[in-house]
């Protein structure tokens, strides 16, 4: 229906079924779907850019305008609402005036004069309404001298004469053909060229009206339906059955049909419209879909093969090119299609295969080679074989080395010397023969002059220098050069520095200069001599680190071509400049093939994966358009947050809507893409990230808030920079809790909360110091009865049993005893020398008991006694107890009791050791006597010494084993924990 671009780039595609908006990667549809803020319907037949940068768009129910903040439509002009549907505001073509007017003609009949600022109607005009409205095609033009014209289907042509506000339609014949008058009302375009011709195009045919004598003039008897002006002034008309482009300067018309066979035609043979976008693309609508013609750059012509059509070569996959003595006609190999005689300058190609050739036993052609005489010989990549081609009797002659085995047979490359000898390079096989042509006789292998001599023999390229060496490239053994007169060879590999060597292992291409100069292609490009035997390779910019040269064509002593996986480039020796012709010369090479040769008239042709290219090279353009960048849309979660990035100052984002996309807008939309589009989120990313050439879109995941700045820059294939920069500021709002004055409030809050927890904290801990205090105490109070009542039944033995003198004494130190207790339980510390007395007291007390049943040993650090050290008092006695009670008391031999006092680490280490029954045998003991009852003291004393732990810090490692020999006997128990002092 119609095609537009946007300031932005986009195209617009106007259709009976909807509308949609293509950015250069993805397509998005709009329809209408009873929503507000969708089209008002989903036939859509004009669309017109005002100059405010507002997108018309004229539908079968009114017009509107698309608001790009938004992502919405704008009704201006329709009924109420969208769900209903009035032909009044059947909208067929829009046409828009300086910053001021827009017109708008109906199906109806109704021509609208709009106020572009207000939207206010100014003014209708009644006219014939148009008739079948499934004609797509409507007219409305100002012409050159400020006419307005329009016309349909069944309409026109008509004028507007502002004067006396009315439409006026021009007469016609209606159904036979009269001189100067047009066949039928019906107008498909309006057209007023610099001849004062007014152009009007129809079903019946292409007018010329002359404004002066009323009269029309056949131009063309086609029906057509669309035209567009391009900016070189020709004319793209929509004839029968395809496209036309009429050259007013030289009266030329080149007409373009859709052909089944080639996918690269025009897509249908009905055209509806027709568009040149910002790169001068042309946008053709047809019945079929849209088709894009690009241009053509000039001084270059691309053959290639198109199925069913014997006037383009035979097969795209070109593997090797030689020109003729004449220098005007090529000879061609191509991949499983035979060879081709091709003459550039008519345009024609003979073909010689299978099918045509008699002797001829393979298609797949690898390599050709001219014999001084110009005889045409041919590798074959089959392993059946080289031969010798005989044109003028569409003959093959073929040469088999091995033909009882046919893995020798592979031929990468001939070459001859200036004596006529044919050197034949295998890929395997006995590596390098010489052959005489002449009787058809193979010579001499010269394989076992290569080392080593097996890798070697995988030979890739041979070439001959102006002193009459051989240069030999393999596929893993590097260069070498055999010396004819010397018989003798030379391998490169050894010479050279490491890096190098490795850049040279696989030798793509050998190609000898004008002036006598070797240029080597592999991973880089090498040049070199082989008298004086020298090679070095050439020093690049950083951007043709990864160049692989898989074809070279010498130009003269300081320019040579480039046939690289980057493309086609022409590098200046002298200068060290490479020129970049891949964006204009679109063919693709690899190792097998690039291919290329220099024409008598100073042209060059080269061949490809895809085809063959004609290179006038000082006609080529080399600075194409580079092409527009713009930031069009921000998405959050895939929903559209900001639909017109380019009116934004500064883009904010709540930290929630951190996931987001950025799409980018491009006026190119080449699949061979010449240019790279690169973003960075400056402050997130720390390089430039590229774009795949598929993609315009740039993904952030997780985006942490902040202040940023996003770019996107271009480059071209080769790392060339441009200035058409596209940026916008973007801000991720941070959360409350990371805000300024939060985190002051924060700071206010815990200060305050620290302080509450301060004061309570100290009252607490003068509170539990004043309870751990009372605790000390009860818990010593805890213990001292529990001795007490132990030594009472002591002394009352000794009397039941008639010992008065034994139990005076004992009472004596009893009561000495008790004294002690009852002082140490008033304080929380006591002196060492105290505890030590106290001790010894309790000890004597209790051999007495026992009737000098153990001994007993105190070892004490003379610091500790001379030293005014304090420490809780009776933690000892509870284990000394228990080590008399449950471990001495029923052994059948004389005990023994060592106690120690240590000073280690800041605190008191307290060691008791029996030689006892043990722990388990304690236990035992115990089950027997059906008492379950562990020593109240034991518990006390742990209890006393975790308050002492919280209190003083420390460790107290507490210690409770049994004393074992090498043989795991029992020896008795030890008991050790530290004390703090």
């Amino acid at each position: 229906m119609d095609i537009e671009q946007d300031r932005f780039g986009n195209i617009w595609l106007a259709g009976t079924r909807g509308l949609a908006k293509f950015n250069g990667s993805k397509v998005k549809y709009y329809q209408n779907d009873w929503t507000p803020g969708s089209l008002p319907s989903s036939a859509v037949y004009c669309l017109e850019m005002d100059s405010f940068g507002r997108m018309w768009v004229g539908t079968r129910n009114g017009l509107c305008y698309y608001d790009y903040k938004k992502d919405v439509f704008k009704k201006v002009i329709g009924p109420d609402t969208s769900q209903i549907v009035s032909d009044t505001f059947f909208i067929r073509k829009i046409l828009t005036e300086g910053d001021s007017l827009l017109w708008f003609d109906t199906r109806q009949g109704w021509l609208w004069k709009l106020d572009l600022n207000t939207f206010q109607v100014i003014k209708m005009f009644r006219h014939r309404p148009s008739a079948q409205p499934y004609y797509l095609y409507h007219a409305l033009y100002r012409d050159r001298d400020g006419i307005l014209w329009l016309g349909g289907r069944t309409l026109g042509p008509c004028y507007l004469d502002e004067q006396k506000n009315r439409v006026i339609e021009i007469a016609q014949s209606l159904s036979v053909e009269i001189k100067g008058k047009k066949r039928g009302r019906d107008v498909a375009y309006f057209y007023h060229d610099e001849k004062n011709n007014l152009w009007i195009g129809s079903t019946d045919g292409i007018y010329f009206y002359d404004k002066k004598t009323a009269l029309f003039k056949t131009f063309l008897h086609t029906s057509s339906r669309a035209f567009f002006r391009d900016h070189n002034g020709n004319l793209w008309l929509d004839i029968s059955g395809g496209l036309a482009c009429y050259h007013p300067v030289n009266g030329e018309l080149i007409t373009y049909f859709p052909e089944e066979q080639d996918r690269g035609s025009l897509l249908g043979s009905m055209v509806t419209d027709i568009f040149e976008d910002h790169y001068q693309q042309l946008w053709i609508a047809t019945q079929n879909g849209v088709s894009v013609l690009k241009r053509q750059c000039p001084g270059v012509q691309y053959m290639f093969h198109i199925p069913e059509m014997d006037e383009t070569p035979v097969s795209s996959s070109i593997t090797s090119l030689a020109v003729d003595s004449s220098g005007k006609k090529v000879w061609v190999g191509t991949e499983h299609s035979g060879l081709m005689y091709f003459d550039p300058f008519r345009n024609t190609y003979r073909v010689f295969n299978t099918k045509n050739t008699k002797g001829m036993p393979s298609d797949n052609i690898r390599c050709i080679a001219l014999s001084p005489e110009g005889k045409v010989f041919c590798g074959l990549w089959a392993g059946v074989g080289f031969g010798e081609l005989h044109p003028e009797k569409t003959s093959f002659t073929c040469y088999t080395y091995r033909k009882e085995n046919t893995h020798k047979d592979w031929y990468n490359d001939l070459q001859f010397d200036k004596n006529g000898r044919l050197y034949l390079g295998f890929w395997g096989g006995d590596g390098l023969i010489i052959f005489d042509y002449k009787k058809g006789i193979f010579k001499r292998n010269l394989a076992s002059l290569f080392s080593p001599p097996f890798p070697s023999r995988l030979m890739t390229t041979l070439s001959m220098d102006q002193k009459g060496n051989l240069w030999v490239g393999t596929t893993s053994n590097g260069l070498h050069v055999y010396f004819p007169k010397g018989d003798s060879a030379v391998g490169f590999l050894p010479l050279l520095k490491e890096r190098d060597a490795r850049n040279l292992k696989k030798v793509f291409v050998v190609k000898t200069g004008p002036s006598g100069k070797v240029w080597v292609g592999a991973h880089g490009l090498f040049t070199g001599t082989s008298e004086p035997l020298s090679l070095k390779k050439i020093k690049m910019d950083e951007r043709f680190q990864n160049l692989d040269v898989y074809g070279i064509l010498p130009e003269n002593k300081d320019l040579v071509w480039l046939l690289t996986n980057w493309g086609l480039l022409r590098y200046n020796y002298l200068s060290g400049g490479m020129i970049n012709y891949a964006s204009t010369v679109k063919l693709k090479f690899d190792e097998d093939h690039a291919s290329g040769v220099r024409l008598k008239d100073g042209r060059f042709l080269f061949g490809g994966k895809n085809g063959m290219a004609l290179v006038d090279a000082e006609k080529v353009k080399l600075n194409p358009a580079v092409p527009s960048v713009y930031l069009s849309s921000l998405l959050v979660f895939d929903k559209t947050k900001v639909a017109d990035i380019e009116n934004k100052d500064t883009i904010k984002l709540s930290h929630k809507e951190n996931f987001f996309t950025i799409r980018i807008g491009s006026d190119v939309w080449s699949s061979d893409q010449t240019f790279r589009f690169f973003y960075k989120l400056e402050g997130f990313n720390k390089e430039w990230v590229a774009l795949p050439s598929s993609e315009r879109e740039a993904h952030f995941t997780n985006v942490p808030p902040g202040d940023y700045i996003f770019r996107v820059k271009i480059e071209d294939k080769l790392g060339n920079k441009y200035n058409n920069i596209a940026e916008c500021n973007l801000s991720i709002i941070p959360p409350f809790w990371n805000r300024w004055w939060f985190f002051v409030l924060l700071v206010f809050v815990l200060f305050s909360l620290s302080y509450y927890f301060w004061w309570s904290r100290m009252k607490s801990l003068r509170l539990s110091l004043f309870n751990s205090e009372l605790n000390q105490k009860l818990l010593r109070l805890q213990m001292n009865p529990h001795f007490i009542f132990n030594s009472l039944f002591a002394i009352q033995s000794y009397i039941y049993s008639s010992q008065i003198h034994r139990a005076g004494n004992y009472l004596s130190d009893f009561a000495h005893l008790i004294r002690l207790i009852l002082d140490n339980s008033r304080s929380e510390l006591i002196p060492f020398e105290k505890e030590l007395e106290t001790v010894l007291l309790y000890l004597k007390l209790q051999k007495l008991r026992f009737e000098d049943k153990f001994d007993y040993v105190i070892e004490a650090d003379e610091e500790l006694k001379n030293g005014e050290y304090e420490i809780p008092p009776m933690l000892a006695q509870p284990f000394l107890e228990n080590a008399i009670e449950h471990g001495l008391k029923n052994l059948d031999r004389k005990g023994r009791l060592i106690i120690r006092y240590r000073q280690l680490n800041g605190m008191i280490r307290f060691e008791l050791e029996d030689n006892g029954i043990g722990l388990t045998a304690g236990q035992k003991q115990k089950e027997r006597s059906k008492t379950e009852h562990e020593s109240l003291a034991i518990s006390i004393c742990k209890r006393r010494l975790e308050i002492l732990r919280k209190k003083r810090g420390g460790e107290i490692t507490f210690l409770l084993e049994e004393i074992k020999n090498s043989a795991g006997e029992v020896l008795g128990t030890r008991v050790a924990f530290n004390i703090p002092i």
